[in-house]
Order: structure tokens, then C-alpha cells, then sequence
């Protein structure tokens, strides 16, 4: 789970990189092309986007209520994803 303190996607990516956890497709804190020839073979056969990168859920508050909106994975992400 990533909780980002500003909402800027920027931020996940720094702090994901980081701790070794990069997000496929990421250029710039990303895996390099060289060290991710899997990545990249499924990225070609998948029609990958770019950034491989997804908001579950989105909560917040506004006029007193609370709102929280969900949206499902993917299906294109799948074959990204080990058991």
C-alpha cells in the first residue's frame, strides 16, 4: 500500500525505487532497459503502457462526507504479476 503525502505520482516512484520495488515501464527511476529484457519482452507482447502504475482506491473527504472510489486492476497488468 502507498500513501502519498502530496498525490503526485512522482513521489511513489522516488520512494518505490528507493527500496528496490520499480515500477515497469518507469524510465526514469526504473529498471534500465538492459536489466529488464523479461520486463520488456512482456511489455512488447502485452501492449504495455508506459508507466505501469495503478490507483486501487481513492479516498477523501469533501463537504463533510467521506467518499472512497475503488477501481479493479487491469487485466492488461496480469501477466506482469508473479504467483
Amino acid at each position: 500500500k502507498i500513501t502519498p503525502l502530496t498525490g503526485r505520482t512522482h513521489q511513489i516512484r522516488l520512494h518505490l525505487s528507493s527500496v528496490d520495488h520499480r515500477i515497469v515501464g518507469e524510465g526514469l527511476y526504473g529498471v534500465a532497459d538492459e536489466n529488464a529484457r523479461e520486463y520488456l519482452q512482456l511489455k512488447r507482447e502485452n501492449n504495455a503502457p508506459t508507466l505501469m502504475l495503478h490507483a486501487a482506491s481513492l479516498e477523501f473527504e469533501f463537504k463533510g462526507a467521506h467518499y472512497k472510489i475503488a477501481s479493479p486492476m487491469p487485466k492488461r497488468f496480469m501477466p506482469f504479476l508473479k504467483d
